[in-house]
């Protein structure tokens, strides 16, 4: 009779071959099943509720303008959503709005300009990147929380267009 001492390795090996097998595959599950649920809004729906958010907040829109779509790149998990849908690899039929960008810029009662870039992506609104003109920080902060309100799910990022002055850059 061979001693159960002898097979305890092999059952440890066996469990840590079930880990490392098991945890990736677990990990793309849920990574999968979080992009599938993440909400996406239509661009009307987007378009017409921003409107309402800069009019709300006292902000004026000095121009909206269309731009290419490589203007905000789609982000990391939108970019996997595409890669994983299950639709056909046709042409896609969209709702009549292309890929593109809308490219909005706003003032705050005479305050700093601040741009509004929001990616739209088969007809859907993916992120809005909100950048500040003057260096308007507390500006861009409330703006975003006022999309983050209206849109909590939504991706949101702030960006500078100037360096602050003194930081060594070129121009």
């Amino acid at each position: 009779m061979i001693p159960l001492q002898c097979f305890r390795p092999t059952i440890m090996s066996a469990k840590r071959l079930l880990l490392i097998c098991f945890a990736p595959l677990l990990l793309l599950t849920i990574m999968v099943v979080r992009f599938a649920m993440e909400p996406r809004i239509d661009w009307q729906v987007f378009e017409q509720r921003m409107s309402a958010i800069f009019e709300t907040s006292g902000m004026k829109v000095l121009s909206l303008a269309t731009e290419e779509p490589e203007a905000v790149p789609l982000p990391f998990g939108q970019r996997l959503r595409s890669l994983l849908s299950w639709r056909s690899s046709g042409p896609l039929v969209a709702t009549g709005f292309p890929e593109s960008v809308s490219h909005w810029i706003v003032r705050h009662n005479g305050g700093p300009m601040l741009e509004c870039l929001v990616r739209y992506h088969e007809g859907k609104t993916v992120c809005v990147v909100i950048r500040s003109i003057d260096s308007a920080e507390k500006e861009q902060r409330a703006l975003r929380d006022e999309v983050a309100k209206a849109f909590p799910y939504l991706k949101i990022t702030l960006e500078d267009i100037c360096p602050p002055p003194g930081s060594g850059a070129p121009f």
